[in-house]
């Protein structure tokens, strides 16, 4: 019953929560007294996506007996009794989000997001086409914001970009595989899986594929034309105007090279 109870948890796919370490990562906090916080995050994050995973398998016990490797999971198989995969993951639920009120409220509120959106997708969401896959994708985020939470650092605009980007990327090869695994059957174990096509699918993997791959940011400087008086003041004014050092120093150099165009020119002109 244990080992059932453990396999049906999938400890193989905790590794998705990894996404919690992204702020602790990029806020360059790694090897700081906030990775305590940040590994307890992933900690109730497994868990609570365990207790989804026990959810969703008793929703889906009927059409998982229908995939040829699925059929295999305790529910479907019969090892594991309905009403103790209920109670593991009300437990776990439970647990989760005791444990993330003591990290922080923003914490706890965003585990709740996270155990309300993929209840519902078990129940509800995972038969809207698109809506599907954008659920799975907002999971990843959440996974990420949390994370940031935890620790006490502001999330980057890109790196939610990145995730949701990445998370469409997984979600969208995931419905292929099934729909190419599965062929005629595919309707029958999923049945989002009929509005989908192997043309669209692979379209929509093509857009995403360019989208996370595409440069994610761009330093832009502001134009602005400086007065003949002020031209020596160039420099602080343009860091000013600008955001980040490579960007400051593209306009200092497009300042620059104004004024000795603009100096010869008037040299010429006297000649």
């Amino acid at each position: 019953m244990l080992r059932a109870v453990l396999v049906s948890l999938r400890p193989r796919q905790w590794v998705k929560n990894l996404f919690v370490f992204a702020g602790l990562v990029f806020g360059q906090r790694l090897f700081t007294p906030a990775v305590w916080p940040a590994l307890g995050a992933f900690a109730i994050f497994c868990g609570l996506s365990g207790a989804i995973y026990l959810v969703n398998d008793v929703a889906d016990r009927e059409k998982d007996r229908l995939h040829p490797k699925k059929r295999e999971r305790p529910i479907a198989a019969g090892r594991l009794p309905v009403r103790v995969a209920l109670g593991v993951a009300a437990a776990l639920v439970a647990a989760g989000l005791v444990a993330a009120a003591r990290i922080s409220a923003g914490f706890l509120l965003v585990a709740v997001a996270y155990v309300v959106l993929l209840t519902a997708y078990s129940a509800w969401l995972k038969h809207v086409v698109i809506v599907d896959v954008l659920t799975v994708a907002l999971g990843f985020v959440l996974r990420a914001l949390a994370g940031t939470l935890a620790i006490d650092v502001a999330i980057s605009g890109w790196l939610l970009i990145c995730t949701i980007l990445s998370a469409l990327f997984l979600a969208l090869g995931k419905r292929r595989n099934e729909y190419l695994t599965l062929e005629a059957d595919a309707a029958r174990h999923r049945p989002i899986l009929a509005e989908y096509s192997a043309g669209l699918l692979d379209q929509m993997i093509a857009v995403v594929t360019a989208s996370t791959v595409t440069p994610t940011r761009s330093t832009r400087c502001r134009r602005r034309r400086w007065p003949s008086s002020t031209r020596s003041s160039c420099r602080p004014r343009c860091r000013s105007s600008c955001t980040g050092s490579s960007a400051t120093s593209i306009c200092c150099t497009a300042a620059s090279s104004a004024a000795t165009r603009r100096s010869s020119s008037s040299t010429t002109a006297r000649c």
